[in-house]
């Protein structure tokens, strides 16, 4: 799976060409990395993608991808332990620059807490730490860091700030034209199947009458009759 053969990405996939076409001008030295969108927080619903975005960017750029995650970097709790992780991530991606950095549950990270608060030291400690990274991974060509996350409110705003996670793109939950194009991807031929399946036996399938495989079968039935009523014209 690359970029281009994905369905229902909106503004991220937008991000992702061009950014395939500025790593492929940055390679021939027309321009320079510093001027290149290479910072992405992508938000959205659990399993609307967002991994797979990654990886899809990952196959069209060709270029190595580092999967990591902030429930990752907490694991064991001690905050020199979490400090090391982090940073041994950031080392790890920018080894095999140009490289993707992906961080999942970003927003784990946390705000920064007033001094008064109970553990603000250990999470302020982490928040700082993520903004060092995050700078460091300016400052370094060659890697480009996709942070993503289902509750964007609860990241410090330094961390979304320009010059860090500045490009914020929300992905939604795939409407039925949506639906219809990644199942034929997937599907191939076999998605023509559900065109075939009878309207009466699939409205059965629940008991308020919605049905996921009726509305795709819909859609691909009227995407067909009017491919056909083009070509006889």
């Amino acid at each position: 799976m690359t970029v281009e053969t994905l369905s229902g990405y909106g503004k991220a996939k937008d991000w992702a060409l061009d950014l395939k076409v500025d790593l492929d001008d940055y390679r021939a030295s027309i321009v320079a990395w510093s001027e290149m969108s290479t910072r992405l927080l992508l938000c959205g619903p659990p399993g609307t993608g967002k991994t797979t975005f990654a990886r899809a960017l990952c196959n069209s750029l060709q270029i190595p991808l580092v999967v990591s995650s902030v429930s990752t970097w907490l694991q064991g709790g001690h905050l020199n332990d979490v400090i090391d992780r982090m940073a041994k991530t950031f080392v790890e991606a920018r080894a095999m620059a140009p490289a993707i950095l992906f961080i999942d549950e970003i927003d784990g990270i946390g705000k920064r807490q007033p001094a008064e608060r109970e553990y603000s030291d250990y999470w302020n400690a982490v928040v700082n730490k993520a903004r060092e990274l995050l700078d460091g991974a300016v400052r370094n060509e060659g890697l480009i860091v996709i942070g993503a996350t289902n509750r964007p409110d609860h990241i410090d705003e330094a961390i979304k700030r320009s010059g860090r996670l500045e490009t914020h793109v929300e992905i939604q939950r795939p409407d039925v034209p949506t639906l219809a194009e990644i199942l034929a991807h997937h599907l191939g031929d076999d998605a023509m199947a559900l065109v075939s399946e009878p309207v009466e036996d699939v409205r059965a399938e629940t008991e308020d009458g919605f049905s996921l495989r009726r509305m795709v079968a819909d859609y691909l039935e009227e995407d067909a009759e009017g491919q056909r009523k083009g070509a006889s014209r």
